[in-house]
């Protein structure tokens, strides 16, 4: 029996880039940190917490399981941004939720990231994740 899991996070999806780089002083030395933005931790946050809502706080796909993902995007602002960027703070969010991360035996063999185009009205990003 295949399963198959829907959900959509309201609001602007946003990128998750390269990590930012910090100088952080401690007592004579200068240390350069790595960090991500805190309106991106709060994004991937938010979808962790639909992806929860969704699979009902339980791994929906265990290992062996063989995944398809599709994640459609909708943008409320013109801006432009890089589309797998986009999708690392969604795909990043649903590990060990959703399924659990390929090291541990589930396998992702399609992964699917559409443009659906800008919503100013409602911005949003549907995910459809399925056992194949």
């Amino acid at each position: 029996m295949e399963k198959r899991l829907s959900f959509t996070v309201p609001g602007n999806p946003l990128p998750k880039q390269s990590g930012q780089i910090t100088t952080v002083i401690k007592g004579n030395q200068r240390i350069r940190m790595m960090y991500t933005k805190q309106e991106t931790r709060d994004w991937e946050k938010k979808v962790s917490d639909y992806a929860f809502e969704a699979c009902g706080g339980k791994v929906t796909f265990k290992p062996p399981a063989v995944v398809s993902v599709t994640v459609t995007f909708y943008r409320g602002t013109k801006h432009r941004v890089d589309l797998l960027n986009l999708a690392k703070p969604v795909v990043d969010a649903m590990k060990g939720l959703i399924f659990e991360d390929d090291a541990a035996g589930t396998y992702i063999v399609e992964e699917r990231y559409i443009w659906g185009g800008y919503d100013t009205e409602n911005p949003r990003v549907e995910i459809t994740v399925e056992e194949r």
